[in-house]
């Protein structure tokens, strides 16, 4: 806390952040005292020959000076790490370094994190797997993109896990061509890839229309980014033995088959581009 004085810097605020360490050589390291830290293999479940564990490191706002470093276990829930390291520090940090407010990454945003942090004043990302964080930019975004800045927002006020809080929707020119031209490629690939199986799901043959229809029920529940359209089944006849038939010979097997036009969700595709064109941040 004394570097602080020398160089001018009220250390204010604080950002933690997990940071992940990769090592070569397997097996657990040696930390102070009795403690030891697991090393788990992979990254996040790719890269399966690299090893990691876990530095969660809190820096001062204007310099970007260490307040705090702990070393955690390569298998450690960041939401988790993140909570358990504020909870033993946060007190001493206000108390002997001047610490007023917190500002993360979406790990810290959890209802029993934010319901500890109680007494402090913190910012944070929300995570998009909160449903009002989905949500929120489909009601704001049209309204974002008339503006001509490059970047826009608009306050909301949101209670979560008890706390009265504001949460800005910020809206990115950039993010959104970004967005645009991944979605994009994404979307063709698998639209791609529904188109071909329908079309596979179409030459098969039914013994009956009620297995046909099942087929085709539970085909189209399956669909992400596309639907069928005037789905149906018709009923095909063919001759009981391969070969040219007898004269006269009438075809004797019927056989159940699946018809309809596919046609892409565009409406999918427009819904996940006002998301990744806007993001959500809490302030408290």
């Amino acid at each position: 806390m004394q570097t602080f004085q020398p160089i001018g810097v009220a250390g204010a605020g604080g950002q933690p952040a997990p940071l992940a360490f990769q090592l070569r050589f397997p097996g657990a390291i040696e930390g102070i005292g009795q403690q030891s830290l697991d090393v788990a293999e992979g990254v996040q479940g790719l890269l399966p020959d690299l090893n990691q564990v876990v530095l969660h490191l809190l820096v001062e706002s204007q310099a970007g000076i260490p307040l705090l470093m702990a070393s955690l276990g390569g298998n450690v829930n960041d939401a988790a790490g993140f909570r358990d390291t504020i909870a033993a520090h946060v007190g001493q940090l206000q108390t002997d370094g001047g610490l007023r407010y917190l500002v993360a990454d979406s790990a810290l945003y959890n209802a029993e994190t934010l319901r500890e942090l109680d007494d402090t004043v913190w910012i944070s990302r929300v995570p998009e797997t909160l449903g009002t964080a989905r949500e929120m930019p489909h009601a704001v975004t049209d309204e974002l993109m008339q503006a001509e800045a490059a970047l826009t927002y608009r306050a909301v006020g949101v209670v979560y896990a008890g706390l009265r809080q504001r949460w800005l929707i910020v809206f990115s020119r950039q993010a959104r061509q970004r967005a645009e031209k991944t979605l994009q490629r994404q979307h063709l690939k698998q639209s791609e890839a529904e188109r071909k199986a329908f079309d596979a799901l179409c030459r098969q043959g039914f013994a009956c229309e009620a297995d046909a229809q099942a087929a085709l029920d539970a085909f189209a529940q399956g669909l992400k980014l596309t639907t069928v359209v005037e789905g149906g089944i018709v009923a095909r006849t063919r001759h009981a033995q391969k070969g040219r038939p007898a004269k006269g010979q009438m075809p004797t097997v019927v056989r159940h088959a699946i018809t309809g036009q596919f046609a892409s969700r565009l409406d999918i595709h427009a819904r996940r581009l006002r998301q990744k064109s806007s993001n959500s941040r809490s302030l408290y």
